[in-house]
């Protein structure tokens, strides 16, 4: 008679196990990278956030677990970020048929650095014709590309390197 081999695995063993690696989210990302440039704990964001422990944050951050809807602007604050782009990441990624109507009736929602894009815009757009609301300066590809430049500008830093 032959002897089968005994079947061992890690309660057996003894041997630890890992869980299987999850790929991250851009939620995910975004929220660990939102907490790492904070400045701030998980204890402290979880605190602000209105988290009772701080391991939920942990969760979300890992993407073991999505951020839900009605906290995501608490987080938002707690981490100094735009609560919309926020809100924008998880709806494109946990209700992206949501996301989908919401954009289709309402348009794509500004965060507040785009709002401001759009003040200046108005701002600069004033005197340009008639009326009260003065004219619109026509956006054709020589005004894009200058505008993509000085913004690329600000980014990249007086030397062109970010």
């Amino acid at each position: 008679m032959s002897k089968t081999p005994k079947k061992t695995d890690a309660k057996t063993t003894g041997a630890k196990t890992t869980a299987p690696k999850l790929p991250a989210s851009r939620t995910a990302e975004f929220l660990a990278r939102a907490i790492e440039f904070s400045g701030k704990s998980q204890r402290e964001i979880a605190r602000e956030a209105g988290f009772p422990k701080p391991n939920v944050v942990s969760m979300m951050k890992l993407g073991h677990m999505p951020v839900p809807l009605d906290r995501a602007p608490a987080l938002a604050a707690a981490c100094h970020v735009d609560p919309v782009y926020f809100m924008r990441l998880i709806l494109e990624e946990q209700h992206p048929a949501a996301w989908a109507a919401m954009v289709n009736t309402i348009g794509i929602p500004l965060t507040a650095n785009e709002h401001e894009m759009v003040l200046l815009y108005r701002l600069a757009c004033e005197g340009e014709g008639e009326g009260e609301d003065g004219g619109e300066i026509e956006i054709d590809a020589s005004v894009a590309h200058a505008v993509l430049d000085a913004l690329l500008g600000f980014t990249r830093g007086p030397t062109g390197t970010a």
